[in-house]
């Protein structure tokens, strides 16, 4: 079984970090994505990109509240 990389782990945990903030079920700050985005980006932009509009959407949602 081949180990994940860094983009990997980080992309997966931002991914599960922005479910949790729109479930319900983590706090912005416990998401820890401000640190994983910062780690992401010089590795993967793209995705970097992409994931942060969807972070972007969800804060939107969730500073409604």
């Amino acid at each position: 079984m081949a180990a994940k990389s860094v983009e990997e782990i980080c992309i997966q945990k931002l991914k599960s970090g922005i479910k949790g903030i729109q479930n319900g079920t983590k706090l912005p700050k416990d998401a820890n994505c401000g640190f994983l985005f910062k780690k992401l980006k010089p590795l993967n932009e793209g995705m970097h990109d992409d994931l942060m509009n969807d972070y972007r959407a969800v804060m939107i949602e969730y500073n409604k509240d």
